[in-house]
């Protein structure tokens, strides 16, 4: 293992450690609901709306979906809500993912799987989401490595 690998390593173990045995989510959530000024602002607002239409568009006759970093898996099942006929949401929280699974696997269109998003995936989408992500991963070989091998044709 290179000095690199061991970084990233060191950087994923205490990525996981700090969702599943710390408190991010929960401060992150205290926070938000002392500002909810900006979750119910008009550009908030308007961006989650185009966020729903790109999904809708994307799975319109159904479509395969990757649900990057899908923490308590709502884009997920947003996803099946709007047509996805199947959702592979992957998160490197333990406790995250847990709590994904409780909410429902979409009659069965949603598998829910522990991985590290440094490491490559099998398949091919037709949409790749991800929810605030890119500050924890190296988004440049996720974003390369995932658009050349796992984007189907025509995907987005």
């Amino acid at each position: 293992m290179n000095a690199e690998t061991r970084a990233s390593s060191a950087q994923v173990d205490s990525e996981r450690a700090a969702y599943d045995e710390g408190s991010v989510f929960e401060h992150s959530d205290a926070w938000n609901r002392r500002v909810p000024h900006v979750f119910r602002a008009p550009n908030t607002e308007r961006g989650e709306l185009l966020f729903g239409q790109l999904i809708a568009e994307a799975v319109r006759s159904g479509g395969r979906v990757l649900d990057a970093g899908c923490g308590t898996g709502e884009t997920a099942r947003q996803a099946v809500e709007l047509g996805a006929s199947e959702v592979l949401a992957v998160e490197l929280s333990e406790r995250l993912l847990r709590e994904a699974q409780q909410g429902g696997d979409g009659e069965g269109r949603i598998e829910y799987r522990l991985h590290d998003l440094h490491d490559p995936l099998d398949g091919h989408f037709d949409l790749v989401v991800g929810r605030s992500i890119l500050h924890h991963i190296d988004w440049r070989s996720f974003l390369q490595r995932t658009y050349s091998e796992n984007l189907a044709s025509g995907g987005r």
